[in-house]
């Protein structure tokens, strides 16, 4: 059986479009699509149709996608297991979201290439988890995933979420005193029809019954924090963010408890020996702790 075709056909499952699969692959929708239509030509079975909103598996496509991810990550796992894992270099790709990448991610950097120079690192910045199994990352930065036999979810750190806004917008249109002064000002958002980096990103939507003025959303973390800052409105973020990047933002009902996000750094069990994976979780945990974040699940 071919592989890669094996591969292809599986990502294309789990997304249910082959759009979508196209930038987990980094194929072409033609390409993809008649590496499909090639491997059904092999295996003399058809695996799925085109559906309304993407593709539909056959009861054949159903069998073959529910027995792929375990050969796949079989492969993968051997792959794996026959390389050299014990020394600090060759490559790491960490996937995590586009906010830990810019607050927390980045900022350790220096300090890791400089303690180890050998280990090529790639970062993955998405709001969507790649796929450990395949090996499309060796490590995640979540939350805690459930409880998944095959993964180790190392606790990394915590953030307190809060609502902030910049002195000039609160001058402009006043500080609100109450949760029910919030309805006539303006929340920054994440769009609520996408994937987004936790569950509680929206939390302060749910605050008020009734938003009174226009909003502004966007998928970015990063134009979220600017627009913040230029007065445009008040957005939830963390207090650790504020102090890690000196964002030029104040609380707003400082004694509103907003949610908790613990932060996990996830792997394959079978990759948790690691060292490349193991340094850059040390790393991490390292600066945080000298930034005073020793905040743990057990709080």
């Amino acid at each position: 059986m071919d592989l890669e075709a094996l591969r292809i056909f599986y990502v294309v499952a789990r997304e249910k479009q082959i759009t979508s699969a196209t930038h987990h692959l980094g194929k072409t929708q033609p390409a993809i699509t008649d590496r499909l239509k090639r491997f059904q030509k092999e295996l003399g079975i058809q695996l799925y149709v085109a559906g309304k909103h993407g593709i539909v598996l056959t009861p054949s496509g159903e069998l073959l996608f529910q027995k792929a991810q375990k050969i796949l990550s079989d492969v993968e796992n051997l792959k794996h297991a026959l390389l050299v894992k014990n020394e600090t270099k060759g490559h790491l790709c960490v996937s995590t979201t586009h906010a830990l990448t810019s607050q927390v991610v980045v900022r350790a950097l220096p300090r890791f290439r400089e303690s180890y120079p050998d280990i090529d690192l790639t970062l993955l910045a998405e709001d969507k988890p790649v796929d450990l199994n395949l090996r499309e990352s060796d490590v995640l930065m979540r939350p805690h995933m459930g409880e998944i036999p095959h993964l180790e979810q190392r606790f990394l750190m915590r953030f307190h979420l809060g609502l902030f806004a910049s002195p000039e917008y609160l001058e402009r249109n006043g500080t609100p005193k109450t949760v029910v002064d919030l309805e006539n000002h303006i929340f920054l958002s994440y769009p609520e029809n996408i994937v987004q980096p936790h569950s509680s990103v929206n939390w302060h939507l749910s605050l008020i019954k009734k938003q009174k003025r226009a909003q502004i959303i966007t998928n970015s973390s990063h134009t979220l924090q600017k627009a913040a800052e230029l007065g445009l409105g008040i957005l939830s973020l963390s207090k650790e963010a504020i102090t890690l990047n000196k964002t030029k933002v104040i609380p707003v009902l400082p004694d509103l408890e907003g949610p908790i996000v613990d932060i996990y750094y996830i792997c394959l069990k079978n990759s948790r020996d690691d060292a490349r994976i193991n340094a850059f979780y040390d790393v991490l945990k390292k600066y945080l702790e000298e930034k005073g974040f020793r905040g743990n699940q057990d709080e």
